[in-house]
């Protein structure tokens, strides 16, 4: 696994704050729309018109989803879904996700995160990055 990024938060901050952060190729591929009237792509907001959907998982029971779009696919529901599909081969030691969450409503400061678990965002159907914290610090 190679580290391709480093993103400082405040506690604060939203996990949408850090969503943002995150920078990806998928996130350019524009076969999906219609480019003849702006083929170079110019004035786009690639955050905010190619990642329509996406969602985090910080361990636990809650997935943190992103509403911003109103198009955005819930995959909270979708990801329920599977696991119930499922349900009889998830162990008890296996944490089933009962709750969903926005990720512009939720501070990081409002989260139990353990240091060096890797968690994973996933974005545009079925591309996945995982997420590992490594360090926390006390600003006085």
């Amino acid at each position: 696994m190679i580290k391709s990024k480093v993103v400082i938060c405040l506690a604060s901050s939203t996990l949408a704050d850090f969503v943002d952060c995150i920078d990806c190729p998928m996130d350019l591929d524009v076969s999906w729309q219609e480019i003849s009237e702006n083929p170079f792509l110019e004035g786009v907001d690639w955050q905010k018109t190619c990642r329509d959907s996406c969602a985090l998982y910080l361990g636990g029971d809650t997935i943190y989803i992103d509403t911003r779009n109103p198009n955005h696919t819930d995959y909270s529901t979708v990801i329920k879904d599977f696991l119930e599909s499922y349900k009889d081969t998830i162990t008890r030691s296996q944490t089933v996700i009962t709750q969903t969450k926005t990720l512009t409503e939720t501070k990081w400061i409002d989260l139990d995160i353990r240091i060096g678990q890797p968690y994973v965002f996933i974005h545009q159907g079925s591309c996945e990055h995982l997420i590992i914290i490594e360090h926390v610090r006390l600003i006085p």
